[in-house]
């Protein structure tokens, strides 16, 4: 088990400002670690799928704080089919982009 918060919270506690509510489709957020490795998720898919709930950003796991190789807090996406492709450690930065077309 995972104690920590959904990405898709703090991305509303950020409050994403765009120009029209066309432009949410544009958006994309990027997680990254401290030794560049990144991913990325769309914000439909953070907002508007059941994924969203189970995108989390944690500190403890199994009730005790995180080993030394996963750092102080990180990322996992519990429903991904193959657990790791989207599991950050060592969480430095979230940044939101748009995509422009």
């Amino acid at each position: 088990s995972y104690e920590g918060v959904k990405l898709k919270d703090i991305l509303a506690e950020a409050d994403i400002v765009t120009s029209s509510k066309r432009d949410l489709n544009k958006i994309y957020i990027q997680v990254v670690a401290s030794d560049g490795y990144a991913v990325i998720f769309s914000y439909n898919e953070l907002f508007n799928t059941n994924n969203g709930d189970r995108v989390i950003v944690f500190y403890k796991k199994n009730n005790q704080f995180l080993e030394e190789y996963e750092g102080k807090i990180a990322l996992i996406s519990l429903d991904d089919n193959k657990n790791g492709p989207r599991h950050v450690k060592w969480l430095e930065k979230i940044i939101v982009k748009k995509i422009d077309l």
